[in-house]
Order: C-alpha cells, then sequence, then structure tokens
C-alpha cells in the first residue's frame, strides 16, 4: 500500500516520479492496484474466525447480547 502526502507530492518536481514508479508498478504482474473498498471486500473474502477484525470477531466483540453477560 502506498499513500501520498499532498505536502509531500503536491510539488510539481515530484509528479515525474511518482509517474514513474506507477507505470514500472503496472508492468509487474505481481502487483494488485486496488481501491480501499477493493482491499476490504479481499479481506472480508477470507474470513480467518480469529483474526482480528473478521467478521465473526466483529460479530462476536458487537453482539449486544455479549455486552449485556459481560
Amino acid at each position: 500500500m502506498i499513500t501520498l502526502e499532498p505536502s509531500c507530492i503536491g510539488n510539481p518536481g515530484r509528479i515525474g516520479v511518482l509517474e514513474e514508479f506507477v507505470a514500472y508498478t503496472r508492468r509487474r504482474r505481481d502487483v494488485w492496484f486496488a481501491t480501499g473498498a477493493e482491499v476490504a471486500r479481499w479481506w472480508r473474502s477470507l474470513d480467518r474466525p480469529n483474526d482480528p477484525g473478521s467478521s465473526e470477531e466483529v460479530r462476536h466483540r458487537t453482539d449486544p447480547r455479549r455486552a449485556a453477560a459481560i
């Protein structure tokens, strides 16, 4: 994952480096360009119940019946 801080990448002299990086990574077969929503869908599709943030773990943690019993 790459995130870009506007104050750093917003400099006109740096856009060329970013364009080169994107072109390079687009040529690779082992790089996935995805939106945040696509990554979230992929993560949820794994559905590993013991992982923090998994759908089962969140259901368990946020179930109001369980909260009342604690």
